[in-house]
């Protein structure tokens, strides 16, 4: 008889934080800084929609933010697979600290403006083209494989901390002291994780096999497409992952929506709102990082229920039910964001890792200047309530359309 004790969930959960001192130094620094990102990024927001009362305005910050990436984003992935991705992401770190003290100086002293809220988010947006997947391939790298799922997940209850913490500590600080401070500890939080940067081993990072690079950017990336593509399991997590991101992951617009079109609160309402989003996201994350792997149901079923409680949350009118509803959208989206993640990166060769980390982020990220321009637009033209309605119905779609794809390669004999 074996006297192996089963791994307990607890312990599966947290597991790659006592296994990895890299993983812990790297996820250390990111809890403080994520909760000063989602903080600056919730009172920009609502800077910008009560200076010009126009969801349209939100809708074009965020395009200016995620823009560079719709742009230059696939450009990150060949880029990261030549660079040092520890290097990397010290850089990237340093640039957006301060554009963070940036927007506190024009605040403080009076000249902040929409144009130059615009301006900082297109800079942060070309830091994000190489943040992203070096990131993503960092925690590859700190990791054994068979952790990486684990990894992923855990990354992902840093942002959805943040995404309590952050926008309830905007609310606050709006309503009691201004924007300038909320970017003002923005700036002061990257501190942190720079240091456990800098502060990470080398020597004990798992290298990843790469191919000689001796080709242009541009074949490298016509290369990764053409696997990512032509490889069936990748193939359909990353069309679902299209559709999804596109329509459905615009938060920045769309919770700013809810708090003002919807339930027609004040600045500690709306820092609620994205509170309770951000409850049920930590919960999916924390759901998922017990998880042993990642699976293609999970990952469907997460698209389906952030479809399905988008389309709740755009029948709310009163704050119970949009209570009810962002958690669950919360909860869903994590769910799936994290499962697509790390199978995408499971499924993926050694040599096309920053490539395929690069397109998820690209998916993910890029498509976010669109998706806000449309849902922006639709609120500001009086369909606030559409705005959520179309993107949950699509994603119920996409997650419809996939089950099939999976059902029938399933049904396909292997040679």
């Amino acid at each position: 008889m074996s006297s192996a004790r089963p791994v307990q969930p607890l312990q599966r959960t947290f597991a790659s934080l006592k296994r990895y001192r890299n993983y812990r130094l790297l996820f250390q620094g990111q809890v403080i800084s994520q909760i000063g990102t989602k903080l600056q990024d919730a009172a920009q927001a609502w800077v910008v929609l009560q200076l010009t009362q126009s969801p349209a305005e939100v809708g074009l910050m965020t395009a200016c933010l995620f823009g560079p990436y719709a742009v230059f984003g696939l450009l990150g992935g060949p880029l990261t697979d030549r660079l040092d991705a520890r290097k990397t992401m010290v850089v990237t770190q340093i640039i957006a600290m301060l554009c963070a003290a940036m927007l506190a100086l024009l605040s403080f002293t009076g000249h902040l403006t929409v144009l130059w809220m615009d301006g900082i988010a297109l800079m942060r947006g070309l830091v994000l083209v190489l943040n992203n997947p070096a990131r993503q391939v960092l925690i590859r790298q700190s990791v054994e494989r068979s952790d990486l799922s684990n990894a992923v997940a855990l990354n992902s209850t840093i942002f959805n901390s943040a995404r309590i913490l952050g926008p309830s500590l905007g609310g606050v600080l709006l309503a009691s002291v201004g924007a300038g401070w909320c970017f003002l500890i923005n700036a002061l939080a990257f501190l942190p994780v720079v240091w456990g940067l800098i502060r990470m081993n080398p020597e004990e990072l798992f290298p990843l096999k790469k191919s000689v690079q001796k080709e242009s950017l541009i074949k490298q990336l016509n290369q990764g497409l053409c696997y990512a593509f032509q490889t069936p399991e990748l193939q359909m997590p990353f069309i679902v992952l299209l559709v999804v991101s596109l329509f459905c992951l615009n938060f920045n617009v769309s919770l700013p929506i809810v708090a003002s079109h919807l339930l027609h609160t004040d600045a500690v309402g709306f820092g609620l709102i994205s509170a309770v989003f951000g409850g049920g996201a930590l919960l999916g994350a924390l759901t998922s990082a017990t998880l042993s792997k990642p699976r293609t149901r999970t990952m469907l079923a997460g698209a389906l229920g952030l479809g399905l409680s988008l389309v709740l949350v755009g029948f709310s009118s009163q704050a119970l039910l949009a209570g009810i509803g962002l958690f669950l959208t919360g909860f869903c989206f994590t769910i799936y964001t994290t499962t697509t993640n790390a199978s995408v990166q499971l499924k993926a060769s050694d040599e096309y890792q920053g490539r395929i980390a690069s397109l998820y982020a690209y998916i993910f990220t890029g498509t976010n200047p669109l998706g806000a321009l449309l849902i922006g637009h639709l609120a500001s033209a009086g369909n606030a309530r559409l705005s959520f309605w179309l993107p949950g119905l699509l994603a119920v779609v996409a997650a419809g359309l996939g089950h099939l794809a999976h059902q029938k390669r399933k049904t396909i004999p292997a040679n």
